[in-house]
């Protein structure tokens, strides 16, 4: 398993998302979220990448070495999932057909 994504271990924000690396916290006006190792990586690359789209291979090589596979391609599709419900809003991750998966940072709480 491949090491935790970090642009810097100092908290951040961005849009409505502060964000403790150290911690694996995200701050939303609403709640405190403590994030899973692997559901952090994909969030933090997600966030990260803006509003730009991240495949299901560049997600999946954040966590696991080599091709995707139909295990690994289900398992990211549980972590997305569990994302969007501890942040509690399903449209806080969209998928974008044969693009992938892209973070709004703007979501209405």
């Amino acid at each position: 398993m491949q090491e935790q994504v970090s642009a810097s271990i100092e908290p951040y924000k961005v849009g409505q998302f502060d964000v403790d690396p150290t911690k694996r916290l995200v701050r939303l006006p609403d709640r405190s979220v403590y994030l899973r190792n692997q559901d952090f990586n994909i969030f933090q690359a997600l966030l990260l990448s803006s509003e730009n789209t991240l495949g299901k291979e560049d997600l999946s090589a954040l966590l696991w070495e080599g091709p995707i596979t139909i295990k690994r391609e289900r398992h990211l599709r549980a972590i997305v999932n569990h994302l969007r419900a501890s942040f509690g809003n399903l449209e806080v991750i969209s998928w974008e057909k044969k693009a992938g998966y892209r973070l709004n940072t703007s979501y209405g709480l």
